[in-house]
């Protein structure tokens, strides 16, 4: 019987784990032939690590009297895991399934990429549920997956994992995204929740009941999409509730002056006109977000602090939220209850946004602005969703704020030392301290902070800032917040006098695929809140922004342009302000 054609059509993977987290995995490979199938075909399944090692095989009969179908199953033994982002690297395997005629003749091949995990979305007693890689337990972290991503899905994940996300929701019924969505949450180890709601306007879904999605829209064949590690196991079970996932869907910030400029022109003269009114996702329109912004923070002096401003706010509220419940989850794992840190009843298990990036200029909920610009909320979540973190938290009925240490797992703590100063606005410090921290803690504490109480008689609250920061071995800031007793706008803000220097780095020490990166230094005389950085006119990705500056530090900060531009140049594009400049 003639085999000419025979290919491998369909393929299913699945893993036992013998304990989660380490020990053996048995590897399970099945799929169909399609073409003419007959006796002495046969697959062999080769198995290499991610630096390119052999680390198993097998064989197995292609059954020819059960229409072509074939299941091999082999065991791997210190095979390195698929992790979530901040819990280790995310270990994608190369499957080879080779499809050999009665001869050893090679007919047909195939490769996948294939993450040795376990991921389960797991319910716990009271009812809400827990991210679980591998049997840690995790704080789920991340954003909704917006419409404005789709276009180029990658650098929208890219920008997530810089962010530290570990964990994508995909709304329900919106539509599936392409595979190169899935193939980038592997690559960086996000989690990609709420696949089971999945559906499209045309009548696809994700589990191919109406279909299944067209190839037209590149989309992921539901086959294809049960291979991605990102998705947790039997997602077709996961309940379509948010219990235990908080989603903030009510803080709203505007884009980026120049995605206003580029995408609505005219829009920063006319911030309160109907135009950017259909445009805003507050109820209320921009005369509401303009309220709640000067409800906490001063009056902008221009249209473009609006913009900044609404920024900051946004960022600052999901700062409140994010440290209050990342510090009462981790506590359930960690060195001792903090029943405190969290102002609601029961203590959320993960914090998302509504959505990752904006379709549109104008106001809503994203991270990143319609043109792919990070707001300040997505700079803000770099540092609070980091593995290790420091938070400030307001104390219990207006006593002295509190400090919390937050480590995701054992290993990942690089901190040695905790330090606090308090500074008044004029830059004086009125007290500091430091402490040894356990570099293998894991969970949240408590960290040791002076009673402020007898300041606040003699300078007053609004006069008061108090710094934290996390120091590895090095002496260098693993981590760093800062704790305020009064709302932003009042504060007696002193002009900062913001110091900047700015140095081309080699290219050699760039290695940032031909862009051009500077370094840039920033110091303050006194205390900075809002630090940001722009430069209008010249494409840049910042290192860091949004940022509050210790008057006795000085921050380095990488900007990369996306086109090659001289020193000089790039120090008359590069604005440097705060919210004193607002």
């Amino acid at each position: 019987m003639s085999r000419v054609g025979a290919r491998i059509a369909e393929l299913g993977f699945g893993q036992k784990h013998v304990t989660p987290g380490g020990g053996e995995v048995e590897l399970l490979v099945g799929g169909w032939i399609e073409g003419p199938v007959g006796p002495g075909l046969s697959i062999r399944v080769r198995v290499l690590s991610p630096d390119g090692r052999a680390v198993g095989g097998c064989s197995c009969p292609v059954s020819h009297r059960g229409g072509g179908s074939f299941h091999a199953s082999l065991r791997l033994s210190g095979a390195p895991l698929w992790w979530l982002s901040g819990l280790g690297e995310p270990a994608l395997h190369a499957v080879e399934i080779a499809l050999e005629g009665p001869d050893g003749k090679r007919l047909d091949s195939v490769t996948r990429r294939v993450g040795l995990r376990t991921l389960e979305c797991e319910p716990r007693g009271d009812g809400a549920r827990s991210l679980v890689c591998n049997g840690v337990r995790v704080f789920a972290r991340g954003a909704e997956w917006g419409g404005g991503a789709a276009a180029v899905p990658e650098l929208a994940v890219a920008a997530a994992a810089d962010a530290c996300f570990n964990a994508l929701r995909l709304a329900p019924g919106s539509p599936v995204p392409p595979e190169t969505f899935f193939d980038a949450c592997d690559a960086a180890g996000i989690a990609v929740l709420g696949a089971a709601g999945l559906g499209s306007d045309d009548g696809s879904s994700w589990d191919g009941s109406s279909g299944g999605a067209s190839a037209e829209s590149g989309a992921a064949a539901p086959a294809e999409m049960m291979l991605h590690p990102c998705l947790p196991d039997h997602p077709l079970a996961e309940p379509d509730d948010e219990t235990g996932f908080e989603t903030a869907r009510s803080v709203v910030s505007w884009a980026a002056p120049e995605t206003l400029e580029e995408d609505v022109p005219g829009a920063l003269g006319a911030l309160n006109g109907l135009e950017m009114t259909s445009r805003t996702a507050l109820r209320g329109g921009p005369p509401a977000l303009a309220a709640a912004v000067l409800a906490d923070w001063p009056m902008p002096k221009s249209p473009a602090g609006w913009v900044w401003l609404s920024q900051l706010a946004q960022a600052s509220e999901l700062r409140r939220r994010v440290a209050s419940a990342r510090a009462t989850f981790s506590s359930l794992e960690g060195s001792g209850p903090l029943p405190s840190a969290c102002e609601s009843g029961s203590a959320p298990t993960g914090v998302f946004w509504s959505p990752l990036q904006s379709a549109r200029a104008g106001a809503d909920a994203s991270s990143l602005d319609s043109a792919g610009r990070w707001k300040a909320l997505h700079y803000v979540a770099a540092r609070m969703f980091a593995p290790e973190a420091v938070f400030a938290l307001p104390g219990a009925g207006g006593a002295a704020p509190r400090a919390v240490r937050v480590v995701d797992r054992a290993g990942v703590g690089r901190a040695t030392e905790f330090s606090w100063r308090l500074t008044a606005m004029d830059g004086e410090t009125l007290a500091a301290g430091s402490s040894p921290v356990s570099p293998g803690f894991v969970g949240a504490g408590e960290l040791p902070l002076p009673d402020p109480t007898p300041f606040f008689v003699r300078r007053g609250r609004e006069d008061l800032a108090l710094w934290l920061a996390l120091r590895d071995a090095d002496g260098c800031v693993v981590s760093r917040d800062c704790a305020l007793f009064v709302p932003p706008r009042a504060l007696r803000l002193q002009n900062p006098d913001l110091s900047v220097d700015v140095s081309a780095l080699e290219e050699s020490d760039a290695d940032r695929g031909g862009e051009q990166v500077f370094r840039v230094s920033v110091s303050a005389s006194a205390p900075a809140f809002g630090v940001f950085l722009e430069t209008p006119g010249l494409p840049a990705l910042f290192e860091d922004s949004f940022l509050g500056l210790d008057p006795d530090e000085t921050v380095e900060i990488h900007v990369a342009t996306l086109r090659r531009v001289s020193e000089s140049e790039f120090r008359a594009a590069l604005r440097v302000r705060s919210l004193f400049d607002l």
